[in-house]
């Protein structure tokens, strides 16, 4: 991630990760971030870090994308997650 913010021209201000399957408290804290300052662009390994659901994972997106008007970029496509590369399975 921090390869592709800086290639981006971004900064990687920040990390969230919930430890708890099912919560969402580091997805809240990324929101109120989002807004704090004012940033536009939110950068994902891949959609299953969002949720292996695809029904929520699309909710979340809509979330990202209408509430808080960021950018999702999504370094694995779901054809990487399904056959990972050699590399990918370390």
């Amino acid at each position: 991630m921090r390869h592709f913010a800086q290639a981006a021209g971004f900064q990687l201000a920040a990390v969230f990760h919930d430890a708890d399957s099912g919560s969402h408290e580091a997805f809240y804290e990324l929101g109120v971030a989002l807004r704090r300052a004012d940033a536009h662009d939110v950068v994902l390994p891949s959609l299953c870090h969002l949720s292996t659901n695809d029904v929520l994972q699309d909710a979340l997106l809509d979330c990202l994308e209408d509430r808080f008007q960021a950018q999702v970029h999504v370094l694995a496509t779901r054809a990487t997650q399904d056959n990972p590369s050699p590399a990918d399975k370390r």
